[in-house]
């Protein structure tokens, strides 16, 4: 609420105390891997599933469990892991290391490039979104809602062109 921006784009909940927000875009959590981890493991074997190495980020170190869960796999058994302190090092590290959750559809540009595989199903959508946060005094203002459309029909276009 303090300087010169009349909107903020931020991922949450879509509860920050004296701003109102409005829901952009609904995310989803999925799993994506390295290239050469499709042939090196049965992705239709539950077994074979919850062996694969995985990324936990430090801050959501429930999110795998939380994932093998709601798609029916039981509990992870990794053969490896590793913990990393944010999103984008566990993104990057998908690339070679082992399993991260994505953020989708955010991350379908990764997936579609063949940087990593996403051949498990995504789950959600997540409480958290992506959010543009303005004060109550601009609920109104015309110029702020149409920035708003605006970014809206933006993320749109781009996400339904990956």
């Amino acid at each position: 609420e303090q300087g010169e921006a009349d909107v903020a784009i931020r991922y949450g909940d879509g509860h920050w105390p004296h701003l109102v927000s409005r829901k952009l875009l609904d995310l989803y959590v999925q799993p994506v891997y390295p290239p050469a981890f499709a042939q090196r493991y049965d992705f239709t074997d539950p077994d074979a599933i919850r062996r694969i190495p995985l990324i936990h980020m430090t801050a959501r170190p429930n999110a795998w469990r939380n994932w093998y869960q709601a798609a029916g796999y039981g509990a992870p058994t990794p053969d490896k892991e590793y913990h990393l302190d944010d999103y984008p090092a566990a993104i990057e590290a998908a690339k070679t290391l082992g399993g991260a959750l994505a953020a989708m559809p955010i991350e379908q540009a990764l997936v579609q490039s063949g940087a990593v595989v996403a051949p498990l199903p995504a789950i959600g959508p997540l409480e958290e979104g992506v959010f543009a946060v303005f004060r109550p005094t601009d609920a109104d203002n015309p110029v702020v809602q149409s920035f708003i459309d605006w970014v809206a029909q933006l993320l749109k276009s781009a996400l339904s062109s990956k």
